[in-house]
């Protein structure tokens, strides 16, 4: 569910790929890392997409998720008049805890690539009306 949609400062951006700010609930599992003990089927807990570009986002949720980690992610995207779940697999490039809240780095990988492909096209189609 998108709670708002804004386009980030790009003009201070160092990084390669653009920013925007886009609130959307996302499920998560943890694959691999310290806490992981088995693979799961579906999420363990929520979180929330926040500065979203095509390759990674920053993740806030209600548990810690340490640096190293590799994380697996329910995510809806629109695809036209369609709302599909999709998941995709990250890893958690930086990790910071302030008081209740979690924050992390994802790193988005290629695979599964046809997941992948949808998110890609669904932050394209964001940034597109945000430039019209």
């Amino acid at each position: 569910m998108v709670t708002s949609l804004k386009l980030k400062n790009r003009w201070n951006e160092k990084r390669s790929n653009r920013r925007i700010s886009h609130h959307t609930v996302v499920g998560i599992s943890i694959v691999s890392g310290p806490l992981c003990f088995f693979r799961a089927r579906r999420p363990q807990f929520n979180g929330e997409v926040q500065d979203e570009s095509a390759s990674g986002f920053r993740l806030v949720c209600e548990r810690p998720i340490h640096m190293g980690a590799v994380v697996k992610l329910w995510i809806n995207v629109s695809c036209g008049a369609d709302l599909k779940t999709i998941e995709l697999r990250g890893d958690v490039v930086w990790s910071v805890t302030n008081g209740e809240t979690h924050e992390a780095g994802i790193q988005l990988r290629a695979d599964p690539a046809q997941d992948m492909e949808i998110w890609v096209d669904a932050v394209a189609e964001d940034m597109r009306r945000l430039d019209a």
